[in-house]
């Protein structure tokens, strides 16, 4: 993505155009620094949001915020590894780095940002536990679902 100079950040949620959204990448890509930026973009380049889909570009950007205690970023790492898209899980052979085994690590970094990414990380948390053959704690994922729907609750002002 070619860098320049562009107005002080502002974000048009993703989906209201391909236009506007690759507006807010390219103002995202502008900040180096910027709170939420590396999320953002690792989201953006995993999913194909307003740009072509890159594996390589969204892992270094997920792991960089992570890194920064971003939501988004530990929810894009944790999807990450969940799906076998990291580039070492891609390349195979020993133990890697950041593999299936690290989704829950990752996602419960999301679950505690308290935004809203940490609303998704609660409830794929849920599923993780209430599923047998992954968490195998029933208890710990209605917990999982309590905090996702009194999360969503507060950011969606009580409503």
């Amino acid at each position: 993505m070619k860098r320049k100079k562009t107005a002080p950040f502002a974000y048009d949620a993703p989906g209201d155009t391909p236009e506007s959204l690759a507006r807010a990448l390219e103002q995202a890509d502008s900040l180096p620094g910027a709170p939420g930026r590396d999320g953002l973009l690792a989201m953006a380049y995993y999913r194909g949001w307003g740009v072509e889909a890159d594996a390589e570009r969204a892992f270094c950007h997920a792991r960089q915020g992570m890194q920064a205690g971003d939501g988004a970023a530990c929810y894009v790492l944790a999807l990450m590894c969940a799906n076998g898209d990291t580039p070492d899980q891609r390349t195979g052979g020993p133990r890697q780095e950041y593999d299936h085994y690290d989704a829950e690590h990752f996602m419960q970094m999301a679950a505690k940002t308290g935004g809203p990414w940490a609303v998704k990380a609660h409830l794929w948390l849920r599923d993780y536990f209430m599923d047998s053959c992954r968490g195998e704690d029933p208890d710990e994922g209605q917990e999982h679902y309590q905090a996702a729907a009194d999360l969503a609750g507060r950011l969606d002002g009580g409503k």
